[in-house]
């Protein structure tokens, strides 16, 4: 659960408007052309490709699926690999299904959304308060067209150790987000497709549990 709200941010960040910007910028200055862009994106939707890994694990999970996202606090995420799950929000309650176990997960959104990186999700959020940023620059990435950027929070309670960005030069979408947990576990999505500002009717950040579906509220204490 901890692991997809950060992901939810991040999906976010994608998000950005066109604009036509060469390489020769510092962190500081991307991270502040993503800042405002942001703020002016109302929707998208996108595919996606995840790859999380155990380190102590030794082990690799892919899967892939669609997102979408609405202002203020819609969001939809349909996994498709390596097996169905729906997680879906209307901005106040959060549903989290998982139609092979019959469950659903039910929180109310605004707790999910207490997480400092989640911010960024209303509009509310600042890259250069939250989070201290450098550039990415080795012998790895010299043929790199991409901005990469390094974002470690600044609060010492924050979710996740660090995130990579890739972004476009050319459009600044963020082509692919690394997370790196607090335990020096990894998730990388890649985001596929995307479309800025399509039209998405609220109806597709609803949510009805099938008849049968165990409805489960975890208490306040155990929720992220």
């Amino acid at each position: 659960m901890r692991h997809f709200f950060v992901l939810v941010c991040l999906g976010f960040l994608l998000a950005m408007a066109p604009l036509a910007i060469g390489l020769a910028l510092t962190a500081e200055e991307v991270a502040e052309r993503l800042q405002a862009a942001y703020r002016e994106i109302q929707t998208f939707q996108a595919r996606f490709v995840q790859s999380t890994t155990n380190r102590s694990l030794g082990r690799t999970i892919e899967g892939s699926g669609e997102v979408a996202m609405k202002k203020p606090g819609k969001m939809r995420w349909e996994y498709q690999s390596p097996e169905p799950q729906l997680i879906v929000s209307d901005g106040k309650t959060l549903w989290i299904y998982n139609p092979k176990d019959r469950q659903v997960i039910v929180q109310e959104a605004s707790e999910a959304f207490s997480l400092v990186s989640l911010s960024l999700l209303a509009g509310k959020g600042d890259l250069r308060r939250e989070f201290k940023i450098r550039p990415i620059e080795h012998a790895g990435t010299a043929g790199l067209k991409s901005h990469l950027l390094e974002l470690s929070p600044k609060r010492s309670e924050a979710a996740f150790a660090r995130m990579i960005l890739q972004v476009n030069p050319e459009d600044f979408t963020v082509q692919k987000v690394t997370i790196f947990d607090l335990y020096a576990n990894t998730t990388v999505i890649a985001f596929e497709d995307l479309k800025l500002n399509p039209p998405l009717p609220d109806s597709l950040f609803a949510f009805t549990p099938p008849k049968g579906v165990e409805v489960v509220r975890p208490p306040k204490a155990l929720r992220p």
